[in-house]
């Protein structure tokens, strides 16, 4: 792959020469032609200057994708147009590093995207097979053509350079494939501060915003510096005045201009003696423990003196100690001469040296740790010496004793089948002398009567005289019955079924053997408990009995319910997406993204990944936007779209029209034609059809651009859909099931049709009668079964509304928000209680 980068590399230089030669020559010619007959407007014509280009690489990529002749793709070697897209080698998608402390690199090359998309593609696919090839399942990856950056992620979708808007169609002064908004993208120094550039490819400007830092030294001076200069090196913060810290020998100060991290060791240098006294040098300050040294010569005089350091001789200082020869050390506190200090007693029980000072009398008892196995090998502990070893039988003998531990012994007994499973007992082989044990000892085998055998147990000799009878007390063996027999019964079992089914026919059997599960059909609640499941068998339990349908019990975050089918047991935590409504987002209800994460407040640092509609004043062109809006930028707006040619005629149109008094209608006066689907839908819901005709009329008559319906199931959204094209208006679906609707958008001609639908259809002549199969299919026996099941012991109306249950045809609030400037989707809906 890099062999194919760096050949399509050398042929793109060489294709750019070609090019670059071709027009001089074509200049040259030219420029010869005009020379020989000038014209007399081209001697007073003012010479064109090209204006500089800076030499960074943003302004040198936006000159480039702006200018002709615009740069080639590395891949196809072709031109690229503004009007084609695009994806550049940016941080939207990361590339993979080394290490965490490996900063991303990347080049801003810009490929076409359906070149960069098959090239990504077919990487991916050729290194999962060959991981697929070697027997592992991993995902592939790719290498960007100009850096050689590792990615991921295959680039699938068009959007401008600083990632807020899909599809980009910049504006006519705009840089090509950028959104032409303020970029948006995040620094990489993490600073917080925005990006002073429209959208733009390459990296962005460092920071040029001024801060304010206090420099190093303990005054903190307050420095101004500009936010972006130096920051991936780290500043300099000093203020160049001497530090004045106190060094660590607490004397002196620090004389070094202000600077970073710690102060150096002091420089000063002192006369200082030894521990013993016998060595003077200078050593530096701070240096060494400086301790007051007194001791007692054999003289009885006493001398003291300060000493900071060892010079690694002998001390030969009389001490309390048993040691009277030890290398350097700090001075101890001075004690007379005692006519013990030359011995060191040893422990006659364990040799270990007695840790007590120079003592007359008996040593105390030992208390050096020892480390011990216990006596199975289980486990070791930490004892002290003297409470390990006990007094022997001979004079001043001493033994070693066992420890024992509170775990079972898991060695083989002596018959090499069984374990041992006793308590503090001896593991097999291991004892005081090494050797094997005897018959007799710990680990003897007493499960048999003839204990520690090999192999097979001989056949039990015993016999019971009592009678072995079975369980439904119709098989009788009579004694002597040898031990180990089993009763063999071959009437059926009189054991009735705990559920109070018929018995399954099966033989007689002990009770350590259940009965066959029973195999009759009952009903029985699902795992869940919502529902009666029918037809399952009545051996099994309700964990593994489900309804199909989702749980639905609330869970634990308190806002999400649970989504699993039937289930028995707890739901586990919530994994769903929040779904909140962003805060920032208002007006419009956006959903948080993020997993939930309740009762915590939605994070909104991330920019709102949701699509916004903009519209021209006239309400005729439409664009879709990203929302943008986080923490970082709370109050972002998109600005209007302008209107274009076709706004102006048709408002010019429109106008004359008016003026003319030349209806939109038609000029031979002929009413509104509807669809026969249309009007199909209308003569089985008249009742809908009435709501729907109410609310286009208070829409097209109100002064709202923009109305979201209730929500409502598929086939009333497309007659929705349907009806509003007679009316001359824009529709979209917005929000998700089961709360999806239908936003209705104002255009110049929207206007409310004459006829109506309703008064088309009562005018028109009857469908033609089907008998009972139209009686069926009519709306009127659908509108009677309804009443039927609506009236209840009150004698409740069908038109009384009931909270919660959506537009009823006898109620005035069915025009969605008409007294609302909000446009998000609301709770009511157009459900088939209408």
């Amino acid at each position: 792959m890099e062999e194919t980068a760096t050949a399509g590399a050398n042929t793109s230089q060489q294709q750019a020469d070609i090019n670059q030669n071709w027009r001089a020559n074509r200049q040259n010619t030219t420029g010869q032609d005009n020379a020989a007959a000038p014209t007399p407007q081209a001697r007073y014509r003012r010479p064109k200057t090209q204006e500089p280009v800076p030499d960074d690489l943003t302004s040198t990529l936006i000159h480039a994708l702006r200018t002709p002749p615009y740069p080639d793709c590395p891949i196809c070697f072709s031109s690229i147009h503004p009007s084609q897209p695009v994806w550049s080698c940016s941080p939207s998608i990361p590339v993979i590093t080394i290490g965490p402390d490996v900063a991303a690199q990347y080049c801003w090359t810009t490929f076409h995207m359906k070149c960069i998309r098959a090239w990504a593609g077919k990487s991916v696919r050729e290194v999962q097979d060959a991981w697929r090839a070697r027997g592992e399942e991993r995902g592939g990856e790719w290498r960007c053509p100009g850096c050689q950056g590792k990615r991921e992620e295959v680039p699938n979708d068009y959007w401008c350079f600083c990632g807020a808007m899909p599809e980009p169609k910049p504006p006519r002064l705009a840089t090509p494939h950028s959104c032409g908004n303020p970029c948006s993208r995040v620094r990489e120094s993490g600073c917080g501060h925005a990006c002073p550039l429209t959208c733009h490819p390459g990296p962005c400007p460092p920071c040029q915003v001024t801060t304010q830092l206090h420099c190093y030294c303990p005054r903190q001076k307050p420095l101004m510096i500009r936010c972006g200069v130096d920051q991936g090196q780290g500043r300099d913060l000093s203020c160049g005045e001497p530090c004045q810290r106190m060094l660590a020998c607490g004397k002196h100060k620090c004389e070094k201009p202000c600077h970073k991290g710690s102060c150096d060791s002091c420089a000063v240098v002192d006369q200082a003696k030894c521990w013993c006294g016998k060595v003077e040098k200078e050593v530096g300050c701070g240096v060494g423990e400086e301790v007051v040294s007194i001791t007692i010569n054999p003289n009885g005089q006493e001398e003291r003196w300060s000493g900071r350091f060892s010079c690694d001789n002998i001390c030969d200082r009389y001490v309390d100690h048993s040691q009277p020869f030890r290398l350097w050390h700090p001075p101890l506190p001075p004690v007379m001469p005692h006519p013990l200090h030359h011995a060191l007693r040893v422990l006659p029980a364990c040799g270990h040296a007695c840790p007590a000072k120079c003592h007359t009398g008996p040593c105390p008892p030992c208390t050096v740790p020892m480390v011990r196995p216990c006596r199975c090998g289980a486990i070791t502990r930490s004892i002290a010496c003297f409470e390990l070893y006990v007094q022997g039988e001979g004079d001043g003998a001493h033994e070693e004793r066992e420890i024992l531990c509170e775990r079972p012994c898991m060695a083989l007994r002596a018959c090499g089948k069984h374990e041992c499973r006793r308590y503090k007992a001896r593991r097999r082989g291991v004892g005081t002398s090494g050797e094997e044990e005897g018959p007799g000892g710990l680990h003897e085998c007493d499960l048999c009567e003839e204990r520690d055998h090999k192999g097979p147990c001989p056949p039990c000799l015993r016999s019971s005289f009592e009678e072995l009878i079975c369980a439904c007390g119709q098989t009788v063996l009579e004694p002597p019955v040898p031990c180990g027999t089993r009763i063999a019964c071959n009437y059926p079992c009189q054991r009735e079924p705990p559920c109070g089914h018929p018995r399954t026919p099966h033989t007689c059997h002990g009770d350590d053997l259940p009965c066959p599960p029973c195999p009759s059909l009952t009903t029985r609640p699902c795992a869940c408990g919502k529902k009666t499941v029918g037809n399952v068998k009545c051996s099994l339990t309700a964990d593994k009995i489900s309804c199909g349908s989702a749980c639905g019990k609330l869970l634990a975050c308190g806002f999400h319910h649970c989504e699993k089918l039937c289930h028995s047991g707890d739901c586990g935590a919530c994994v769903l997406p929040c779904g909140k409504a962003r805060k920032l987002c208002l007006p419009n209800t956006h959903p948080c993204t993020h997993p939930c994460h309740a009762p915590s407040a939605c994070p909104e640092d991330t920019p709102c990944a949701a699509s916004v509609t903009l519209t021209c004043p006239c309400g005729r062109l439409t664009q879709t936007a990203r929302c943008g809006r986080s923490t970082v930028h709370p109050t972002r707006t998109h600005p209007a779209l302008k209107c274009g040619p076709e706004c102006r005629v048709a408002q010019r149109n429109a106008r004359l029209a008016e003026a003319l008094g030349i209806s939109d209608d038609g000029a031979k006066g002929k009413g509104v034609v509807y669809p026969e689907e249309v009007m199909g839908f209308a003569r089985a819901n008249a009742r809908f059809l009435s709501v729907v005709e109410r609310a286009f009329k208070e829409f097209v008559e109100g002064e709202k651009r923009t109305q979201v319906l209730p929500h409502m199931p598929p086939e009333r959204r497309k007659f929705v859909h349907d009806l509003a094209s007679v009316y001359r208006m824009d529709t979209q679906m917005v929000d998700q099931e089961p709360h999806r609707s239908v936003q209705l958008i104002r255009r110049i001609d929207t206007r409310v049709p004459a006829p109506l639908l309703s008064t088309h259809i009562a005018s028109s002549a009857p469908p033609p009668s089907l008998g009972k199969l139209a009686d069926l299919k009519s709306g009127a026996w659908r509108l009677g079964a309804r009443l039927r099941r609506s009236k209840g012991p009150a004698g409740t109306a069908l038109g009384t509304r009931h909270p919660g249950a959506g537009w009823d045809a006898n109620s005035d609030s069915e025009c969605g928000r008409g007294d609302t400037a909000q446009e998000g989707p609301v709770a009511d809906n157009w459900e088939d209680d209408v």
